[in-house]
């Protein structure tokens, strides 16, 4: 009897599970360098703003309040043309508090933006009137 005896040194198998150790690794390197990204992101603050339009075309804001009300240092009203009215609510904003604006808002996209003592600043409303 004459028996063929293969030459390889390596067999299919332990080629398919090298193979598929070699894609788990690659996968947990992505997913590590991806996860690694995300540690620079801001946690949100909570500070709720509503404002109403005016018949005279000026808008009103009022603070309702949020779990970081009492961290903002001050709240800018920004127009869409760029112009800035700072601390739009005083220095010390409060649940409750109203301030209309001094121009018009007809027709313009309009943000509010909080500056926290943390130093970060967010925007907490925008409205297109």
């Amino acid at each position: 009897m004459n028996r063929h005896h293969p030459e390889e040194a390596v067999s299919h198998v332990l080629g398919v599970a090298l193979m598929v150790a070699l894609a788990v690794i690659l996968a947990a390197v992505t997913a590590s360098f991806v996860l690694s990204m995300t540690g620079g992101l801001q946690t949100m603050k909570f500070v709720s703003v509503v404002g109403e339009k005016n018949d005279d075309g000026t808008a009103t804001f009022t603070i309702q309040g949020g779990e970081d009300l009492k961290t903002v240092t001050g709240i800018a009203l920004v127009y869409q043309d760029g112009t800035v009215e700072h601390h739009f609510f005083g220095a010390s904003p409060s649940a409750g508090a109203t301030n209309t604006s001094t121009s018009s808002v007809a027709g313009q996209r309009i943000v509010l933006a909080a500056s926290f003592t943390d130093g970060t600043q967010m925007m907490i409303l925008e409205k297109q009137f």
